[in-house]
C-alpha cells in the first residue's frame, strides 16, 4: 500500500475506480457464464422430455392405429411423432454442450431409435393390421418392446442431465458467492486504502488548521506523501512557522 502515497490524488482514485470496475466485470462475465451453462442444461432436459413425449405419441398413435383397424389418421400421428423424435434426438446431439450427454445419446439413443425405425417402417408397410393377424402382432410386439428399451434409455440420460443441473446449481451458488465475497473484499480495501491516502490526511489538516484558528503555533504536520496534499501540508507548516514567528517579533518589539 506504500506505493500509494508516491502517487498523486488523482491516480489513486482512478486506480481505485478502476479495481472496482475490474472486478464488477469479472463477477459480471463470470455470472453470466453460469447463466448460460444452466440455460443450456435446462435446455437440454426440455429437449430430452420432447423426444420422450414424441415417441410416447408414435406409439400411442400406433395402437390407435391397430385398434381402428387401418384408420389413416392415427398413422400420420404416429409417423410424425417418429420423425419429431429423430429430429428431436439429432437437435440434442448437435447443440448439447455437455460431451457426456452427447456422446449417450450417440451410443445409446440413437443407434436404439435406428432399430425402432426399421421397425416402425416395416409395420407402416402392413396392409392388414387387425387384431386377429397374427403376424401383425408379432410386429406390434416388437416395436412395443424397443420403444419401451428406448424410452427406459431416454429416461436415465434424462436422471443424468437432472443431477448435472442440481450439481450445476451448486457449483454456482458456490462460485457466486465467492465472486461476491471476493468483490466485496476489494471493494472495501480500495476504499480503505483511499481513506488512509486521501480522506485521513485530509482530517489531518483540518484538525491543524482548527488547530492554527485557536493559537496553537507550536503544532506541525508530519506527511511523508509526496502529492498535492503534501504541498498543503508544507504551506500549513510554513505559515505556522511564519505566524509564531511574527508573534515572537510583535512581543520582543513590545
Amino acid at each position: 500500500m506504500q506505493f500509494l502515497y508516491r502517487l498523486s490524488i488523482k491516480k489513486r482514485l482512478l486506480i481505485s475506480s478502476l479495481i472496482f470496475f475490474c472486478a464488477l466485470f469479472a463477477g459480471s462475465a463470470l455470472a453470466w457464464n453460469f447463466f448460460h451453462s444452466l440455460t443450456a442444461i435446462a435446455t437440454d432436459n426440455r429437449n430430452i422430455e420432447f423426444a420422450n413425449s414424441h415417441i410416447q405419441k408414435a406409439i400411442r398413435s400406433l395402437n390407435e392405429y391397430v385398434i381402428s383397424e387401418g384408420t389413416d389418421a392415427p398413422l400420420k400421428t404416429s409417423q410424425q411423432a417418429a420423425e419429431e423424435f429423430a429430429e428431436t434426438c439429432r437437435l440434442l446431439a448437435r447443440t448439447t454442450h455437455l460431451a457426456t450427454l452427447a456422446t449417450q445419446i450417440e451410443k445409446r439413443i440413437l443407434p436404439q431409435w435406428a432399430e425402432l425405425e426399421v421397425l416402425l417402417t416395416d409395420f407402416y408397410r402392413l396392409e392388414d393390421v387387425a387384431l386377429e393377424n397374427d403376424s401383425a402382432m408379432i410386429a406390434l410386439g416388437r416395436v412395443l418392446t424397443k420403444s419401451d428399451l428406448l424410452m427406459g434409455e431416454l429416461e436415465g440420460i434424462r436422471s443424468t442431465s437432472l443431477a448435472l443441473l442440481e450439481a450445476e446449481k451448486r457449483h454456482a451458488l458456490i462460485l457466486l458467492g465467492g465472486t461476491l465475497a471476493g468483490f466485496l473484499l476489494v471493494l472495501l480495501s480500495s476504499q480503505f486504502a483511499i481513506y488512509r491516502s486521501v480522506l485521513k490526511p485530509i482530517k489531518k489538516l483540518s484538525s491543524f488548521a482548527r488547530g492554527i484558528a485557536q493559537g496553537d503555533l507550536d503544532q506541525r504536520i508530519e506527511y511523508a506523501a509526496q502529492d498535492e496534499l503534501s504541498i498543503l501540508a508544507n504551506t500549513f507548516n510554513q505559515m505556522a512557522e511564519s505566524l509564531s514567528t511574527t508573534l515572537v517579533s510583535k512581543s520582543s518589539c513590545g
